[in-house]
């Protein structure tokens, strides 16, 4: 009784099982693919989320600040590349103290980030602001501050403000993720005193 048992029963040809082994793999490529671009999306939304938190951080700063260089004097200045009107770029090591700066032609800063957003040190990056050419950048934040037509009154006046945060790859260069274009005003713009 065990041999007919035996004998009746059918099992997977070789064929068969190759067959369903491919169909296996060819679905995991596309599982697998599913997986990637999930994780990719992932931590692209996540970059964004803390760029949108960075950037009001600053933009808050510069509400909140009566002058040009009250902002100056944040902590967010510390490690900058920092350029007055079409001058060239100079670093900004650490906070400015009492010195004052001539906002009439407007103000471009660059600070820059590594994967983890922690602050890079300007030693590390290029004179060039717009490409810092150090491998361990993953971002940088660019910020222009300039004086807008629509408004003056008594010493002070309204900036235009625009600031971009952008992730940044050497081989390929900047990729935008947040930009907040936006207006301030300065109740007490400065003048240019010693630095």
């Amino acid at each position: 009784m065990t041999e007919r048992f035996i004998k009746d029963e059918d099992g997977f040809s070789l064929l068969e099982v190759v067959i369903s082994i491919a169909m296996l793999a060819f679905l995991s490529v596309f599982i697998l693919q599913m997986f990637m671009t999930g994780a990719a999306a992932n931590s692209r939304a996540r970059d964004i989320d803390v760029a949108s938190y960075v950037a009001t951080g600053v933009i808050e700063g510069l509400k909140a600040s009566d002058s040009a260089n009250d902002f100056l004097n944040m902590d967010f200045v510390a490690d900058t590349q920092v350029a007055f009107g079409l001058s060239d770029y100079f670093v900004i090591e650490d906070k400015l103290g009492n010195n004052s700066f001539d906002f009439s032609k407007g103000v471009s800063l660059y600070k820059y980030y590594d994967k983890n957003w922690e602050v890079v040190e300007l030693s590390k990056v290029s004179d060039e602001p717009d490409n810092p050419q150090y491998k361990n950048t993953a971002f940088m934040l660019k910020l222009e501050i300039f004086p807008s037509e629509d408004y003056e009154y008594s010493g002070g006046k309204l900036f235009n403000v625009n600031m971009e945060i952008s992730s940044w790859k050497a081989d390929s260069g900047a990729r935008r993720l947040v930009n907040y274009d936006t207006k301030v005003y300065f109740a007490n713009v400065g003048e240019i005193h010693g630095y």
